[in-house]
């Protein structure tokens, strides 16, 4: 729209180019997983200036490999994301249908994800 910033929308309508999704391919960029990602990556502002986005879209590259502060990065959203849910049931359905915080159910004994 001319401001200089990329939003949703504007990532939407560019991945919809086939000669812009070359590109990125080319330039290493999982494309599915941007188009996936773009929620996520709009969440805290509804757009980004040029720099940020770019950062953002090599973060997306095939040959990046995942760390240790991506684990956590995860872990923190998803856990955010089970805090509202729980909210929400908790809104909807009384206290009742939740288990109380400070009894978690503790992993089973096969389970190969260490918690952190």
């Amino acid at each position: 729209d001319g401001n200089e910033m990329i939003s949703k929308d504007e990532l939407k309508a560019l991945l919809q180019i086939p000669d812009a999704c070359i590109v990125l391919r080319d330039l290493g960029v999982d494309v599915l997983a941007l188009v996936d990602a773009a929620d996520v990556i709009f969440e805290i502002a509804d757009e980004l200036d040029y720099s940020t986005f770019m950062q953002v879209v090599m973060q997306m590259r095939n040959s990046n490999t995942v760390t240790v502060r991506d684990l956590v990065m995860h872990r923190r959203y998803l856990q955010g994301e089970m805090d509202n849910l729980s909210e929400l049931v908790s809104a909807n359905f009384g206290n009742s249908a939740l288990p109380d915080k400070e009894t978690p159910s503790k992993p089973s004994k096969t389970s190969a994800v260490p918690a952190f």
